[in-house]
C-alpha cells in the first residue's frame, strides 16, 4: 500500500499514485496491459497488520491513481464513516476495483474518471448495514471486457440512502457483446 490514511481529517490534492516503479523493473512478475504493477493499493485505511482505522473527512482530489495490483481507493469500517470525499481524480489500471467502499465506509464519489479494465470494477460498494449517505455523481466511467463500471451489493441499511446520478458510464473500445459479465450499472 502506498499511502495508509489513519487519522481523520487528511486532505490529498492534486498527487500522482503510481504503483510501477521502474527502478524494481522485473521484480514483482505482475504484469496488467503492459506496465508491471509493484504495489497492492493507492490509498487505504487498513493499517500494516491488515486492521482497518476508521476515518472521516478525507479528502481525495486532483490527483491520478494507477498500476494498482488490487485498488486505486479502499476504504472500509465497521461504523458508519462520514465526510469522506473522492473527487476529480483519475483512476487506471487496476486488478480488482477502482474504489471499493466496504462495510459501512460512507463517501461521495464526484466527478472522477476511472478507466476499468477487464475483469475489474469501477465503483464498488459492498456489505453496508449502517445508516449513511454517499452520492456518486458526475463520475466517468469506461468499462473493459467483462468488467463493471458501477457495482453496488449488499445494501442493507434501514435508512441508508446511496445516490448514483448523473454518471456516464460507457463501453471501452473493442469490448463487444459476446459476454454476459460485462455490465455498465449492476
Amino acid at each position: 500500500d502506498l499511502i495508509r490514511v489513519l487519522a481523520s481529517g487528511v486532505t490529498i490534492n492534486g498527487i500522482v499514485i503510481d504503483g510501477n516503479n521502474p527502478s524494481l523493473a522485473n521484480v514483482s512478475g505482475t504484469i496488467i496491459n503492459g506496465v508491471e504493477i509493484d504495489a497492492r493499493r493507492a490509498l487505504t485505511n487498513v493499517n500494516n497488520v491488515d486492521v482497518v482505522v476508521p476515518i472521516n473527512n478525507l479528502n481525495l482530489s486532483y490527483s491520478i491513481l494507477q498500476n494498482f495490483g488490487q485498488r486505486g481507493v479502499s476504504l472500509s469500517s465497521s461504523n458508519a464513516l462520514t465526510g469522506n470525499v473522492i473527487s476529480e481524480n483519475v483512476i487506471r489500471n487496476f486488478r480488482d476495483q477502482g474504489i471499493l467502499l466496504l462495510n459501512n465506509a460512507y463517501a461521495d464519489i464526484l466527478n472522477n474518471t476511472v478507466e476499468v479494465p477487464g475483469d475489474a470494477i469501477g465503483l464498488h460498494l459492498q456489505n453496508f448495514h449502517q445508516n449513511g449517505t454517499s452520492t456518486w455523481t458526475g463520475n466517468t466511467v469506461t468499462v473493459g471486457q467483462d468488467g463493471i463500471g458501477v457495482h453496488a451489493n449488499l445494501f442493507n441499511t434501514p435508512a441508508g440512502t446511496l445516490n448514483i446520478n448523473n454518471n456516464t458510464v460507457s463501453a471501452a473500445s473493442g469490448v463487444t457483446g459476446a459476454s454476459d459479465f460485462t455490465w455498465g450499472i449492476n
